[in-house]
């Protein structure tokens, strides 16, 4: 009967994986308020360290959540994504744009094209992609104009300006108490403090890049505290090799615990340093939000950075 057909509730599958699409996901349904949402259900499939944020950040979420291994096995990957989707049919699939390795997104991405399963996929980096399935979503969710006209090079999708949702919670937050409390967490004051945020990148021109800029800071900056954020992907050797610099050098470090509040990291700095963190772009939004004057974003980037980025990331 038709009235039955009613009662179906339509179902909506989200995955993630990395951090920046893994608090756009959480966001996102915050925000919509999909958990109060009667006529809809969802389920969210995560990978590490997506899965990690969500139970640490997103708890009300926990009930939703759904964690799947990490394999380099693409077949058996596309086997557990095709599983999902005929148990839960759902009626689009929503994923974070995540690399520049492979995981679930792209694999969820890839059954979503061959099933005919509307998807939508949630760009964090202007023009950002990954096409390790051979795969693209049916509408790219973008951040602004420059990211519509970057996405535009390479794809004939439908694209959507969405601004960033993974800063739309930053609106209630109070920066300079966060920028206070973490600068006493780590007992600095008035020291210029130049923070860094890594990035999972394996190449001996990254290394060689962070070494000039703590060399840079120790010789210029004689009393700055330097601080050095991993990324959850990262190699942990890394670690080692960044304390090795900064030690030779006499600058005074911290290797920062990833499970911190990132949001306190970044109103914190005074100098924020990456390659290509989208942290950079979330501290230009946290400088339009406070009332007094936050530190200056830095991205690090080297001819040689610049080959691996476009080789790599595929990106002008």
């Amino acid at each position: 009967p038709r009235s039955m057909l009613n009662l179906k509730i339509k179902k909506i599958l989200f995955t993630c994986r990395d951090p920046a699409s893994t608090e756009t996901i959480g966001n996102f349904i915050s925000i919509s308020d999909l958990i109060n949402c009667k006529d809809l259900d969802f389920r969210i499939i995560s990978q590490s360290p997506g899965f990690e944020i969500i139970k640490q950040k997103y708890t009300f979420l926990e009930p939703k959540l759904d964690f799947l291994d990490i394999t380099s096995d693409k077949k058996k990957l596309l086997q557990k994504c095709y599983n999902y989707t005929d148990f839960y049919d759902p009626v689009c699939i929503i994923t974070g744009i995540s690399g520049p390795d492979s995981g679930l997104d792209e694999a969820f991405l890839n059954v979503a094209n061959k099933k005919k399963i509307k998807s939508f996929a949630f760009q964090n980096y202007w023009g950002d992609f990954n096409h390790a399935f051979n795969s693209e979503p049916d509408c790219y969710l973008v951040l602004d104009e420059y990211a519509k006209k970057q996405t535009r090079k390479f794809s004939k999708k439908k694209i959507k300006i969405v601004g960033s949702i993974k800063n739309e919670l930053f609106i209630g937050l109070d920066v300079q108490n966060l920028r206070q409390k973490y600068r006493s967490r780590i007992n600095i004051q008035d020291e210029i403090l130049f923070s860094f945020a890594g990035q999972p990148i394996n190449d001996k021109n990254y290394l060689s890049s962070i070494n000039l800029i703590v060399k840079f800071i120790s010789t210029n900056f004689k009393n700055s505290f330097f601080i050095y954020r991993p990324h959850p992907k990262e190699n942990k050797m890394l670690r080692n090799y960044i304390s090795e610099i900064c030690k030779e050098n006499n600058q005074n470090f911290l290797i920062e615990n990833t499970q911190k509040t990132f949001e306190q990291f970044i109103c914190a700095s005074d100098v924020l340093i990456s390659v290509y963190s989208t942290c950079c772009y979330e501290l230009q939004y946290l400088i339009m939000l406070s009332k007094k004057q936050l530190g200056v974003p830095l991205y690090l980037m080297s001819k040689k950075m610049k080959k691996y980025f476009k080789k790599f990331c595929e990106l002008d």
